[in-house]
């Protein structure tokens, strides 16, 4: 008798053991999950559209993840830090500068939480037509050329790239305008048409290869990309937390050489008050499901889950619930 018991016990361990966590659909009520993203047609809106689809199945019966079309960038890590979104993603910097309390951020944040990082391959592309004539940024500043520079609305992580791309040569919104030149900020679609029809004469924005915005403009205007110098890379590495990357040749169409620039891969965040089930499903379907991911967006073909989880690749600290997925991949301990 003593040895059936013994037998049954150890059979219940054992099936604690290996019994995957259950669905947070079998254990609570219906959540509505808020997901910080960008406009429709976007990759950040194409990458929460298709986490959404292999989160629903594992949240409780009626819920809903909303995607918020936020400007994107560091708006996304504003909204989750306040807790207006409850998962995001958004580029490396901006989660440094909310961590620091710098740049867009007057304190410290402390609520925001990471889940993977280095999730693709974005940088910052500087766009100019041919027809101004511009080869540099070192050639706008030597020239004070009248520059026509276009951004996406500000706030958004291109529209910062932009300022701190023009500080570090020495240059600013206020004194290209002083040259006669002028700086829009507005909507992709918008941009495009500016420059296809001469009246815009450059565009800096956060990109991946085959970024669709800037296809479009590369195959309907006679565009060249402009390099940053080594020297300004170093520092906007160092002093704002971008990595030091490059635009490789072919990336676009009519763009058969290689381009020096700043990278800032995508990192997904989400609130510490996050419920532990969800971030462990979230973090457990992302990791099992890249093919899926690599089908929505050919950007995410670059994450690697084995490694995209280590804090060094997020800078923020990770979530407990995720930990206990890695914890169970054998990731960490």
């Amino acid at each position: 008798m003593r040895r059936t018991v013994l037998i049954g016990c150890l059979v219940i361990l054992f099936a604690a053991f290996v019994t995957p966590a259950p669905s947070v659909a079998q254990t609570a009520k219906p959540l509505k999950l808020r997901f910080a993203a960008a406009g429709l047609g976007s990759a950040y809106y194409v990458y929460a559209a298709a986490i959404a689809d292999l989160l629903k199945p594992h949240l409780p019966a009626g819920s809903t993840v909303d995607i918020l079309p936020s400007p994107g960038g560091v708006a996304n890590t504003i909204l989750v830090a306040d807790g207006r979104a409850e998962i995001g993603v958004t580029p490396s910097p901006s989660v440094r500068w909310a961590l620091d309390g710098t740049v867009s951020f007057k304190a410290k944040q402390d609520a925001i939480r990471g889940i993977y990082g280095d999730m693709d391959e974005f940088y910052v592309a500087s766009i100019v037509t041919r027809k101004s004539g511009i080869r540099s940024f070192e050639e706008i500043k030597e020239k004070k050329a009248p520059l026509r520079l276009m951004t996406v609305p500000v706030g958004g992580n291109g529209e910062i790239a932009a300022r701190h791309i023009l500080e570090a040569y020495g240059m600013s919104y206020e004194v290209l305008k002083s040259w006669g030149g002028s700086v829009t900020h507005t909507s992709r679609t918008a941009i495009t048409d500016a420059l296809n029809d001469c009246h815009a004469d450059a565009f800096i924005h956060t990109v991946v290869p085959g970024h669709p915005a800037v296809g479009e403009i590369v195959v309907s205007t006679d565009v060249r990309f402009i390099p940053l110098s080594g020297k300004v890379i170093d520092e906007l590495s160092a002093k704002y937390g971008y990595i030091r990357d490059r635009i490789a040749a072919n990336d676009f169409k009519t763009q058969d050489y290689e381009v020096r620039t700043i990278g800032c891969p995508t990192i997904m965040i989400v609130n510490k008050n996050l419920p532990d089930e969800v971030a462990y499903w979230l973090s457990k379907v992302l990791a099992e499901n890249k093919d899926k991911l690599v089908v929505a967006h050919a950007a995410l073909k670059v994450f690697d889950p084995t490694q995209a989880w280590k804090k060094e690749k997020m800078w923020a600290d990770q979530h407990p619930g995720e930990l206990k997925y890695f914890k169970e991949r054998g990731w960490t301990k």
